[in-house]
């Protein structure tokens, strides 16, 4: 960007009563960057609505086979192929799981890499789903697994929490931001195929733990991210707003 368009967008922002932003990496970045002060600088997570019709989704019945789930781009900055790797180890090969992929993109080398590794019957690719499929999914799943390299915050991500899904995924973008690092799941740095698998291990191994982080990621949902939750925000955002531009008016008092 020309130096005359960085000082017209910086303009613009520090023009603003609040700057509303995806999470706190981008604050920063407009605090350090745009000169805006921290005070006129908000945090507004993405939101998406509760599953209809659930108080606490189901997860797989006791002693059936932990279903994992991994929805998105079918594509190696998404971390499939470490995913993939992940599961063909020694760790994971003797273990009880099937992984369902959805999504579009490279699903013909994905295949052909599943059943290179030996673990081609143990993985479904069932390409792009519709909302109710991909609802139907998630509500039949066990752990939903992320291991890409960069994101803003995936939807996806949120939808696993919203149906309590014991989360694994990678802390790019704002997904710290959503997922507490032994809290609300698992956190494991990109393209390290030892961590991927030791988290797996963990949760496959234990249903218990399965619940315990899908309690948990669901609540941290129902909290921040559901969408009535984001709108109540929104709201005081605006009020907080309203207020203080009030409050700066010439002739203005606090009331």
């Amino acid at each position: 960007v020309p130096a005359i368009g960085k000082r017209m967008i910086r303009w613009m922002f520090r023009a603003a009563d609040r700057v509303i932003v995806l999470g706190d990496r981008w604050r920063r970045f407009v605090v350090a960057e745009l000169d805006v002060p921290p005070a006129r600088v908000a945090v507004l997570h993405n939101a998406i609505p509760a599953p209809p019709g659930q108080d606490r989704p189901g997860m797989a019945a006791k002693g059936d086979v932990p279903r994992i789930v991994f929805v998105g781009l079918v594509a190696q900055k998404k971390g499939l192929d470490d995913l993939l790797a992940a599961l063909a180890g020694a760790e994971l090969q003797p273990m009880s799981w099937h992984l369902t992929v959805a999504g579009q993109g490279e699903v013909k080398r994905y295949k052909a890499m599943a059943e290179s590794l030996g673990i081609g019957a143990r993985v479904d690719f069932a390409g792009w789903l519709s909302r109710d499929d991909l609802q139907s999914l998630y509500r039949t799943s066990d752990v939903f697994v992320l291991p890409s390299y960069g994101e803003g915050l995936s939807n996806a991500l949120l939808e696993a929490m919203a149906h309590g899904l014991a989360i694994v995924a990678t802390p790019v973008g704002a997904h710290e931001e959503a997922v507490a690092e032994g809290r609300d799941g698992l956190l494991v740095r990109p393209g390290r195929t030892d961590e991927l698998a030791q988290a797996l291990v963990r949760l496959l191994a234990s249903e218990a733990e399965r619940r315990r982080f899908g309690d948990a990621a669901r609540a941290r949902f129902l909290a921040q991210f559901e969408i009535n939750a984001c709108l109540d925000r929104m709201r005081a955002i605006h009020g907080e707003a309203r207020d203080a531009a009030r409050t700066a008016r010439p002739g203005s008092r606090a009331s």
